[in-house]
């Protein structure tokens, strides 16, 4: 019983004059979809560059600005430490007078130098801080090669009422964003 069954003959010449390939409408529907998908995700991963770089300055800013906080405790620590026997309003006032640039109403503000632990008067709020192009590092101008930074920073302390205690702002400014950011402790 040699018997051939057609079904399977009429399928193979179905599959072998079957035209391979697609159609030139699929092929443009094909390549507009992936330009489309490859244009969404540039566009988002540029928008999450520009708010990575947003997020890298406000960190740097709050740094600078946690720096002086930490700068200005110190100094007080310092200045007790090394002044036990005297009164806390004795003290108070001795730390007042290390700190007088950066206090009062009409003050414009200081600039504090961490290395040296020193205040300096600023110029109408306009107290720059200082980058190293080769390391990144922020500092004062007072080191070699330093150049100037897109941040302002400055200090005011303002004495409380209750003769004994300081309140400590510190105004860090982003000259290119035109935002502030401020940190403010006591």
């Amino acid at each position: 019983c040699n018997m051939k069954i057609p079904i399977f003959k009429n399928m193979r010449q179905d599959f072998l004059n079957r035209k391979t390939g697609f159609t030139l409408i699929e092929t443009l529907v094909a390549i507009s979809l992936l330009i489309s998908i490859v244009a969404f995700m540039l566009v988002m991963s540029g928008s999450r560059l520009n708010e990575a770089s947003a997020l890298k300055e406000n960190l740097t800013s709050e740094y600078l600005g946690q720096e002086v906080v930490e700068g200005v405790r110190s100094v007080r620590d310092t200045y007790y430490l090394s002044h036990a026997s005297m009164t806390p309003e004795e003290l108070f006032q001795g730390f007042g007078a290390l700190v007088a640039q950066c206090t009062g109403a009409n003050s414009t503000g200081c600039t504090f130098n961490p290395i040296t632990l020193a205040f300096a008067q600023c110029a109408v709020q306009n107290c720059p801080v200082y980058i190293d192009p080769v390391s990144g590092y922020y500092g004062t101008n007072t080191i070699f090669g330093m150049e100037q930074s897109k941040f302002n920073r400055y200090v005011t302390i303002v004495p409380n009422a209750n003769g004994v205690s300081m309140d400590v702002t510190v105004v860090v400014e982003n000259k290119n964003a035109g935002s502030t950011g401020s940190v403010r402790q006591t």
